[in-house]
C-alpha cells in the first residue's frame, strides 16, 4: 500500500471525499428549494443537469493543470469553483 505513504494523494482523497459527501447531501436540499420556490420539475432537472455538465467539461483540465499548477493550488480553485457554480 504505497499509495498511503503520498500526503498529496491522500489529502486529495480526503478532500473528494468529504467533498462528495456535502455535495449528494446538499443536492438533495438545492432540488427541493427550487421547487417550493415555484420552479418546475424540468427547470430543476435542466438546473442539475447544467451544473453536471459544467462539472464534467471542467474536469479534464485537471489533468493538464495538475502538473503545471500543483495539486494544492488546483483542490483550492476547485472549492472555489464548486461554491461560485451555484450563484
Amino acid at each position: 500500500m504505497a499509495y498511503l505513504r503520498n500526503s498529496a494523494v491522500n489529502l486529495l482523497n480526503l478532500h473528494y471525499g468529504l467533498h462528495a459527501l456535502a455535495l449528494n447531501g446538499a443536492g438533495a436540499f438545492f432540488a427541493v428549494f427550487l421547487l417550493k420556490a415555484g420552479v418546475s420539475v424540468p427547470a430543476v432537472f435542466g438546473t442539475i443537469a447544467l451544473v453536471l455538465a459544467g462539472r464534467f467539461l471542467i474536469r479534464p483540465l485537471v489533468l493538464v493543470l495538475a502538473p503545471r499548477v500543483g495539486l494544492r493550488v488546483l483542490v483550492a480553485f476547485g472549492i472555489i469553483f464548486s461554491g461560485v457554480q451555484y450563484l
